[in-house]
């Protein structure tokens, strides 16, 4: 990947700078005003009060604006009065505008920054690989027997997992059971650091039930009974977190569907023992599976 800023883009003036430009040009605005007005005084002292007398006597014309006198010397002071506050308000108005310029460079060059950093995160940052593996039935003697799955997390990213937070659920429950119990933490147990590319962990899951294993194949396999296997993983990397859910549920062979039906045209009978290890995982449409990312919470 390239630098992020090219070397050879000049770096915009700070706003203290123009800051102290407008200080300076106002020194020398109210300087100017200063020698106007002594100016201006000092020709209002030296005129002879010759308009007293003029006044007194009775002037028979109409009376008229003597716009002639705009242009009198002693008018001047006034004129450069309203020069210098033109040439200040546009001194203002342009030192104004250039940090406005400024501002918007500094903004899109902000906004390129974290487009590329958020580019270069996606890019290096860790994915966590949820795996799941069949159902496998232990059955040391009749009366004690275990159903037993795993699953495997794997690191398909260019960084660390470091997993923060988690549960995880197998268990077999009466068909149209909803909500779901939440997921066990405890059942989460491994590492809490995945690095790439490595082989996948693997956590041993299991389940125990009352009735005896021919029983309890026929209900799941009949689907009396659901076996479910879900929860949620929450990792950081690269400063991000992420949510990680996923949600399985178990769905036995069907007889019509299984592989001796497509080959002779009829299906072989099997038994519910059988038939419970030859299905398969599916993700259950009721639950929450896919990745975000979290966002942290604001102050308010």
């Amino acid at each position: 990947m390239g630098p992020l800023l090219p070397t050879s883009v000049p770096r915009p003036r700070t706003i203290s700078y123009n800051f102290a430009i407008v200080l300076k040009r106002l020194a020398v605005l109210g300087l100017a005003i200063g020698l106007a007005g002594s100016a201006w005084c000092q020709g209002s002292r030296d005129q002879p009060n010759q308009t007293a007398e003029k006044q007194q006597q009775p002037n028979p014309k109409a009376y008229h604006y003597p716009w002639g006198e705009l242009l009198a010397p002693a008018n001047i002071p006034n004129w450069c009065l309203v020069l210098v506050g033109g040439l200040a308000a546009g001194m203002a108005y342009w030192t104004l505008r250039s940090i406005e310029r400024q501002t918007e460079y500094m903004s899109r060059q902000g906004d390129l920054m974290r487009e590329q950093l958020d580019r270069m995160v996606e890019k290096e940052r860790a994915r966590l690989k949820i795996g799941t593996i069949t159902l496998e039935l232990t059955s040391p003697s009749s009366e004690h027997w275990w159903v037993s799955t795993a699953l495997e997390l794997s690191n398909v990213g260019g960084s660390n997992v470091h997993i923060v937070d988690g549960g995880v659920a197998f268990l077999d429950m009466p068909r149209g059971t909803w909500p779901l119990p939440e997921p066990d933490p405890e059942n989460l147990s491994c590492s809490n650091t995945i690095e790439p590319n490595k082989e996948p962990e693997s956590l041993a899951l299991f389940i125990e039930s009352d009735a005896t294993l021919p029983e309890f194949s026929r209900k799941v396999a009949e689907s009396e009974r659901r076996i479910y296997l879900y929860g949620f993983v929450e990792y950081e990397t690269l400063g991000t977190k992420w949510h990680r859910d996923f949600g399985y549920v178990w769905t036995p062979e069907d007889p019509e569907e299984s592989a001796s039906k497509r080959l002779t045209g009829s299906a072989s009978p099997k038994a519910a023992v059988q038939r419970l290890t030859a299905g398969g995982w599916e993700q259950d449409a009721r639950q929450k599976n896919g990745e975000y990312e979290v966002k942290p919470k604001s102050a308010n």
